[in-house]
């Protein structure tokens, strides 16, 4: 298992209620509960790939802003990212094509087979059809 990634919990996609079109940074191992057509892993570099129809998007949050931005231009789909003091989650904040939830302090991703915290405050961010 790749020590950068943290698996969203089911209970997130179980909340949502919704189908994707592609995970563009997806798990290397195929997680049965994403419920997308398609995924990217690290391997498929999805930060440079196509990204067509409606997204998921985990990104790392060591890296979250390149992909934060891409997600920003491509519009379609629901992202899980780190609130931030940054110019990319600004822009997402001022947009009113989007909308963001906050997520409980509470959140653990699963890291390593076992739910872990997650050292930041994290935030759902919709946009396009799920606004």
């Amino acid at each position: 298992m790749n020590d950068q990634e943290w698996y969203t919990p089911e209970w997130i996609f179980q909340k949502l209620d919704t189908h994707f079109d592609l995970d563009v940074c997806a798990p290397k191992i195929q997680i049965p509960y994403i419920p997308a057509d398609k995924h990217y892993c690290i391997d498929d570099d999805g930060l440079n790939q196509a990204w067509t129809g409606k997204v998921w998007c985990n990104p790392p949050f060591r890296n979250a802003g390149q992909w934060m931005q891409k997600f920003h231009q491509h519009g379609n789909g629901i992202a899980l990212c780190p609130i931030s003091k940054t110019l990319w989650f600004d822009r997402l904040v001022q947009d009113p094509n989007v909308r963001i939830e906050i997520l409980p302090s509470t959140l653990k991703f699963i890291h390593n087979g076992i739910p872990s915290p997650v050292r930041t405050s994290c935030c759902l961010v919709y946009m396009g059809d799920d606004i």
